[in-house]
């Protein structure tokens, strides 16, 4: 993405650039996932399924997950959501 930005001649543009590190194991997949609402077993079978995330493509799909009226992540509402965002 850097790349393109710098072709476009727009990394200029902003002020802080930031590398968002992928997550590559489940327990850090898990370690996020525990900051919100949910039973462990449930937080435990998404991160289970979700070995290799960005951190930024995981608090999003939480983010698409809980503005559905969902205020916990559940195995299946939080698929519905990775679903929708892997075909957008």
């Amino acid at each position: 993405m850097a790349n393109i930005l710098n072709e476009l001649e727009v990394i200029s543009s902003f002020n802080v650039k930031l590398t968002v590190p992928t997550l590559n194991s489940t327990t850090e997949v898990e370690c996020i996932l525990n900051r919100f609402n949910g039973e462990q077993n449930e937080k435990k079978r998404i991160s289970e399924d979700l070995s290799y995330i960005s951190i930024k493509q995981l608090l999003l799909i939480i983010d698409m997950t809980l503005q559905k009226g969902n205020d916990v992540l559940t195995y299946e509402n939080f698929y519905e959501a990775h679903k929708f965002f892997l075909n957008r």
